[in-house]
Order: structure tokens, then sequence, then C-alpha cells
């Protein structure tokens, strides 16, 4: 039939290269799934975990794909020339998960070469923190004391956030939205002193929350006397627990006018906002406070959006 009519040897082309298609990607699957699997424990969230994996895949020259799974998993497959990698990642804590690892190629400890990858990344990142540190103005570095972690128990999954003392009483103040329905809340201080946390107070509209613990505290944030004014591309300075790192600082700018969301009004900075940002508290190179991190944009952990000062001292001007 192919070789009398144009019109057919189109066909049987079209044919052969689907055919040749599905085998290239389906071959190299049913391969890997029939190898032994491999576990490592990783020391970051599923999110986190899969855009490291991906990037050192895709940098790697092999062709990525990536799937949700039901219970927030990941799987990661990638295929090139020599090898394939089939990675579920799974969650195993709010701040780690594990990931099941099946792998075709020549690499004798292919878990051994994610390992290293991993670390290679976290090593990249605390020290990027170290260099900066030194460039964050003493006033914003002295703010650290007064700055909790969250960990909240809700619909059956663990919440993990940021917040800070308002307060010597142990009254914590911290955004709402990982609060709902909320079953058990500790709060972690930045010597590691975990407490039980009581929610006293949870806006979900301005997404603002209270917290008490039965501490008396000495360094605490004087939301009365910070800035409402701020200025286009003026620094800023966030201080919480991203990904569960107690104290961590990170440095913005305001790129934009405030933006309102409803009714609400929001500052829009560019700042690394990474999971457990929400509700770290933002300064001014003084060290006064301007803000509160309430999340970051979809899509991108660069640009992130500040709850500013007015909407809470409303919020606590009705609470206190």
């Amino acid at each position: 039939m192919c070789r009398h009519r144009p019109a057919d040897r189109a066909i049987c082309v079209s044919l052969l290269y689907w055919c040749l298609l599905l085998c290239c990607l389906v071959i190299p699957r049913l391969v890997t799934a029939q190898l032994p699997e491999v576990t490592r424990k990783i020391p970051m969230p599923v999110a986190e975990a899969g855009q490291v994996i991906t990037a050192w895949l895709t940098g790697a020259g092999l062709q990525v794909e990536e799937a949700r799974g039901a219970g927030g998993a990941l799987r990661i497959a990638a295929h090139g020339a020599d090898s394939s990698w089939d990675i579920v990642l799974v969650p195993d804590t709010p701040l780690a998960s594990v990931a099941r690892i099946r792998y075709s190629g020549q690499e004798q400890d292919p878990a051994g070469v994610l390992d290293q990858a991993i670390r290679s990344r976290l090593d990249h990142r605390e020290g990027a923190a170290a260099g900066q540190e030194a460039a964050f103005p003493s006033p914003v570095l002295e703010r650290i004391e007064a700055i909790v972690c969250i960990r909240a128990l809700s619909r059956g999954h663990f919440f993990q956030s940021s917040g800070f003392f308002i307060d010597s009483d142990g009254l914590v103040l911290c955004t709402a939205h990982d609060l709902r329905e909320h079953e058990e809340v500790r709060v972690t201080t930045a010597t590691g002193l975990e407490f039980k946390g009581d929610v006293l107070r949870a806006d979900f509209a301005r997404d603002l929350a209270l917290i008490r613990i039965k501490a008396r505290m000495d360094r605490v944030v004087d939301v009365t006397g910070g800035r409402n004014l701020l200025g286009m591309g003026e620094q800023v300075y966030a201080v919480g627990c991203p990904v569960n790192l107690r104290g961590t600082v990170n440095s913005g700018i305001l790129n934009a006018p405030p933006r309102r969301v409803g009714k609400l009004p929001y500052w829009q900075v560019s700042m690394e906002i990474r999971p457990g940002s929400s509700g770290s508290a933002v300064f001014d190179a003084r060290g006064r406070f301007v803000g509160m991190v309430k999340g970051r944009y979809r899509g991108t952990d660069s640009i992130g959006f500040l709850i500013p000062l007015e909407t809470i001292v409303e919020f606590l001007k009705e609470q206190l």
C-alpha cells in the first residue's frame, strides 16, 4: 500500500513516526519501573525539593516531566540517551520529604549523586545567607530575638509560618490563613524554646491573627511606633522563619505602589519569599516596623506582598 500512492505513503510515515515516539516515551518508563527502588530523606519540602531536582536534571541535559499526585506527592521522570530517572517525592514532615528513586544508567550510586545535588543546593543557600548577613543593618538584626516560628495542625496537615511578639506577655502577631480549623498550634522562639499556643483572634479577611503563649518575653516588636509611609524603591527587610529557619533575614525593594485587593491594600515587594515566610515582620533600614509578609505571587518566589502597618494597627485596635 505504501509503495503505490503518495497519500498512503504519507499515512505510513506518520504512523511510523508516532510508533517511534511512543516507544521512546513508554519503553524507558516501563524499564525504569522494573528497577529496584531506593529511598532518601531530603531536608526540604516537596515543592522546594522538586524545584532543585528538576533544575539539576534539566541542567544535565535530560528531558524532564513532572506530575502531581495525591497527598502532595510529586513525580519527576527524566530521560536521556544513557540514563533514566523516576523520582517520587512524598511529604515526610512540613519541612522534609522522602524521595523514592529508580534509576537506569551508568551511575553506580544514583542516590548518592542525588544527595550531592541536594547538599550542593543547601550549601549554596547557607553560604549566600552568611554572606548577606554582614550587609544587614544592625537595627534589623536586633529584632531577630522577637521572631517566632509557628507550626499549626489544621485540617489534618501541618502548616509552618512565622510571627513575632508584640508584647512582653507572650502575645504573637501572625497571619491567619494557616489557622483555619486548627487543632493544635506550637510556637518556637528565637532561642529554640517551644510552647503551646492559644489562638485568641483570627481575622481571615485581613489575614491576621493573635496567639498567646505562657511566657515572658524581653524582646518585642513595637508595632505602634512603626512607619506607614514608604517610598518606591525603598529597601526593606523581612525577619522570619522561611522553611523553619529561625531568624532568617531577607532584603527586598518596594517595586510598585500599594495594590488594592478587594478592600485591602498591600505593598508589592521584590524579595525572596519561601514557604513559611508568611507572618514575617518587615522593617526599614532603621529597624522600624513597616508591615508583615502576607505571601508570594503565585508561580514565583521573588515577588511578595506585604500587609501594611495601617491594616495591622486597625486590627489590633479592634482586638485589644
